[in-house]
């Protein structure tokens, strides 16, 4: 039995002809009858009640109709699932990423998305989560991954789902006198240089630091958005940052970047997905997102070492 036999055989249910069916379908009236003929072969039972001119279905006839529009109905139903999981696998998706978790996260995101979904192009595009979801709410981008900052990233058409919760403090090179055993307390940071990501959650935490000592903050605080001269900076001179570990994990592997013993700095960034409330993704974005999930469930957000 095939869907072609099947579909056939309907054809001629619905127009009561074997005429009518066969000027529908394109084919001739000689074939369409030997179709159903090899199809009453197969079940062993007849299909039809043949007069003159008409054909009606018997009591068989039209019970196997019903059966045979629910396989069809079914054959299409797969292949329009195939043809969306193949979809899903290529096109182009724009993800925004908040630069705390640029390096790990985007990065892990790039290499497995490339070896899981080689016809998909991903874009990664860096900057402020409020900038991010910006240009998310007017589709510049499909989702992003960062960090939630309070009522600075809630929004009623935006919906935020936490993926991770990663741990930080403060960073120096690992030549720096004050990256050794010793707890470096809010009195010793305040006679540092600092150079901090401008990034709201982090700059808060920073400022409650020397408040809650009840010291003044400290005079040399600069402040930038991109990763890189950060790290540039911390690595060539005694300039401290106060990041999560993800941050500097492949400096702190190397033994390049310390991660020093500074409770008082201790925090958890939390980060998660963006995407749009009212509007489901495309099944590219859908995957991509999954990927991120995994990378997330698979990091656990380990403190660094």
């Amino acid at each position: 039995m095939e869907l072609q036999q099947l579909r056939y055989f309907l054809a001629i249910v619905e127009l009561r002809t074997i005429h009518a069916a066969s000027r529908t379908l394109r084919i001739s009236q000689s074939a369409l009858t030997r179709s159903v003929q090899d199809l009453e072969k197969s079940l062993n039972v007849p299909l039809f009640h043949r007069e003159a001119k008409r054909v009606h279905p018997t009591a068989v006839g039209l019970e196997f109709a019903h059966h045979a529009r629910a396989v069809l109905r079914a054959s299409e139903y797969a292949k329009a699932e195939a043809a969306q999981v193949e979809t899903s696998r290529s096109g182009d998706v724009r993800m925004g990423v908040d630069p705390v978790f640029s390096v790990q996260i985007a990065t892990a995101a790039l290499r497995d998305v490339s070896a899981l979904f080689p016809a998909l192009r991903l874009r990664v595009v860096e900057g402020h989560v409020e900038d991010l979801l910006d240009s998310l709410a007017i589709d510049g981008l499909d989702f992003v991954f960062g960090a939630a900052s309070g009522p600075r990233s809630a929004r009623p058409e935006i919906t935020y789902e936490p993926a991770i919760k990663s741990p930080g403090g403060v960073f120096l090179r690992a030549s720096h006198p004050l990256a050794s055993d010793r707890q470096v307390t809010p009195q010793d940071a305040r006679g540092l240089k600092w150079l901090l990501l401008d990034h709201p959650q982090i700059l808060d935490h920073f400022e409650d630091v020397f408040r809650n000592a009840h010291i003044a903050a400290p005079p040399f605080v600069n402040r930038t958005n991109s990763v890189a001269l950060i790290k540039s900076v911390v690595l060539k001179g005694d300039v401290a940052t106060c990041a999560h570990g993800d941050f500097m994990a492949p400096e702190i592997k190397d033994g390049r970047i310390a991660f020093t013993k500074a409770p008082a700095f201790a925090y958890a960034i939390s980060g998660g997905l963006f995407h749009k409330s009212s509007e489901l993704p495309s099944s590219a974005a859908v995957r991509v997102m999954e990927t991120l999930r995994q990378i997330c469930r698979a990091r656990g957000g380990a403190a660094p070492s």
